[in-house]
């Protein structure tokens, strides 16, 4: 939905609306591209969404050289996964994960792997809500051969993450526990996994739970500032310059229940206890951007373009959050087993594997957390390009870019990474 209101003439409103919805359903996981770990429906992933976004623009012309744009606008994302099935209350069955497991709330098949067969639980309940309102103003300034422009940004992101991973337990029958596991007689190995689930012996080094309530409600401050020129130097140049800055302020909350291990500290240290934030903040995100376009003859149809800009990305929260560990720690800040929202990742009780009727099979203990100081993604980019008509046709006789990009991730600091260099050198109709 669109709505634009003229005030006057020199001022006009303009509001647009957009939501939608959408459901998918499919196998997941597995070791390859074309095989799912389950091929029983139950155990499909089901991820409904629901998105929306509401944006109000106001249109100023102030003078014949000034004019002005304010936004604001709201964006909404919701997210969740589950199987297909998951009203599973296994204790019904007489399976006990936990102590008091059933007090959490947490329903579902825990994830089953019976080596050589289908799994079971594929999708522990698992979503992300968030909510992002910005407002942006952008001046404008034309004066002989210049264009000016400069403005700035805020940004406030809320974002809710209930990832349970693990949450339902994680049980592994490999065939290696069990009586049967050094039986040279038996050729399939998928027999001794088999045995293994039937007589109960789970393999204590690989079977996981995460004990604890996961959710985590953060918050993400960012604030941006820009100026740039626009400059016809004559007929035949133009060139646009300019310089942007960014903050993005690290996420935090005021329920100190994120959590990081910095061993000068002591070792485990909360977002508002002992720590003012997860990350240092960082206030040197500078970016210049220079660019021209050419036209080497003034009654000719061949442009020629170049530019030149840094970029600095806003990092994804995800691998903070959430960053699932593949050696079986807890996953990143949300899975701490400490402070006001404690997660535990433990293994069984029974440090031989074997399931005891009536009894649990996991207790609550066990430390492990992340640490490190990560840097912003950036991206320096260069770019080219010919073009010139022929008849009615814009054919570029010549296109090449350059990339060079540093990724922010806790777990990966490569440093630059070289995107190549794409060149054409015949031609392509545009």
């Amino acid at each position: 939905m669109k709505i634009d209101y003229q005030i006057n003439s020199k001022n006009t409103l303009s509001f647009h609306y957009f939501a939608g919805q959408g459901n998918q359903v499919a196998p997941v996981g597995g070791s390859a591209l074309s095989e799912a770990a389950s091929e029983l429906k139950y155990y499909y992933e089901v991820a409904p969404i629901h998105v929306s976004n509401y944006a109000l623009v106001w249109n100023s012309a102030i003078t014949t050289r000034w004019s002005n744009q304010v936004l604001a606008g709201v964006n909404y994302f919701r997210q969740i996964f589950n199987d297909f099935n998951s009203g599973f209350v296994v204790s019904k069955y007489g399976l006990v994960l936990a102590p008091n497991f059933d007090a959490t709330g947490l329903t579902g098949a825990p994830n089953i792997q019976i080596s050589g067969f289908d799994g079971v639980g594929q999708t522990p309940p698992e979503g992300r809500q968030d909510v992002t309102g910005h407002l942006t103003d952008v001046v404008s300034y034309t004066v002989g051969k210049h264009q000016y422009r400069f403005g700035g940004e805020f940004r406030r992101a809320q974002l809710e993450e209930f990832y349970h991973r693990h949450g339902l337990g994680n049980l592994k029958f490999d065939g290696s526990q069990g009586p049967w596991a050094s039986d040279t007689t038996i050729t399939d190995s998928r027999v001794q996994s088999l045995a293994d689930f039937l007589a109960g012996y789970l393999n204590p080094g690989t079977s996981t739970i995460a004990l604890g309530d996961p959710t985590r409600l953060v918050f993400v401050k960012t604030f941006n500032l820009f100026a740039q020129d626009t400059w016809q130097v004559n007929r035949k140049l133009t060139v646009n310059y300019g310089l942007r800055w960014d903050y993005e302020g690290p996420l935090g909350n005021d329920k100190k229940n994120l959590s990081v291990f910095i061993p000068s500290k002591g070792g485990l240290v909360f977002q508002g206890a002992g720590i003012d934030s997860v990350y240092p903040k960082n206030y040197k995100n500078f970016s210049p951007r220079l660019g021209f376009a050419y036209k080497p003859r003034e009654s000719g149809d061949m442009v020629i373009r170049a530019g030149f800009g840094l970029y600095f990305d806003t990092p994804n929260l995800n691998p903070f959050l959430d960053n699932r560990p593949a050696n079986g720690a807890p996953n990143g800040l949300e899975g701490n087993p400490a402070g006001t929202s404690p997660v535990s990742t433990v293994g069984p009780t029974n440090g031989n594997g074997v399931i005891a009727s009536g009894q649990p099979i996991f207790p609550a203990a066990g430390s492990t957390c992340l640490t490190g100081n990560p840097e912003f993604s950036q991206c320096v980019q260069l770019q080219l390009q010919c073009e010139h008509r022929e008849g009615n046709w814009k054919v570029s006789r010549f296109a090449g870019r350059l990339r060079g990009e540093r990724r922010a991730s806790p777990a990966d600091d490569a440093g630059y990474q070289p995107g190549g260099c794409n060149t054409d050198a015949g031609s392509s109709l545009v």
